[in-house]
């Protein structure tokens, strides 16, 4: 761990962004001080990251997005669970366990049409991808009527989940 140079104590990675053949990373020590670090991607650096894909012709309101999004991030994990002896286990990927010990990457994509994400999702299952579909149950908006809202792909390494997901646009 990076001790903070104002008060040396131990610090934390709160954001983390590629730019080029750099990974610049935001810290903060236990006392609240923050700092910018630089570091050099080595060529056999492979980043993990998760992806939510949200549908845009939906037209949901920021709070049911955000809702939906954290439903299928956490559902590529509850997928996972299997009991024994009324005990959760869950058995995860190097890539999950990975991502899981490290800050989370997350990137939020968006589709136009429920079509568009179940081809994504198509491609992601035919990859070997970690991947969960969310289907909202209508009780809030959509009027009752149950609704597919997003998609998780990921946590994997970055190349990999780019190769379905490159050509989507930010939400």
């Amino acid at each position: 761990m990076l001790p903070c140079p104002q008060c040396h104590r131990q610090t934390k990675v709160i954001d983390s962004r590629e730019s080029g053949d750099r990974l610049r990373r935001r810290r903060v020590c236990e006392l609240g001080h923050r700092f910018t670090t630089y570091e050099r991607i080595e060529e056999d650096y492979i980043m993990i990251k998760q992806v939510i894909i949200m549908r845009t012709d939906l037209n949901m309101r920021k709070g049911k997005m955000i809702a939906q999004g954290a439903h299928a991030s956490m559902k590529v994990f509850f997928d996972r669970v299997e009991y024994l002896d009324d005990r959760p286990m869950m058995s995860v990927t190097g890539q999950m366990r990975e991502w899981m010990e490290g800050i989370f990457t997350k990137i939020c994509l968006q589709v136009s049409s429920e079509a568009e994400l179940l081809e994504i999702k198509a491609k992601a299952e035919s990859m070997s991808l970690p991947v969960a579909l969310i289907e909202d149950c209508g009780l809030t908006e959509f009027k009752g009527v149950k609704t597919i809202t997003c998609l998780a792909i990921g946590p994997d390494d970055s190349e990999k989940i780019d190769e379905v997901t490159g050509h989507l646009k930010l939400l």
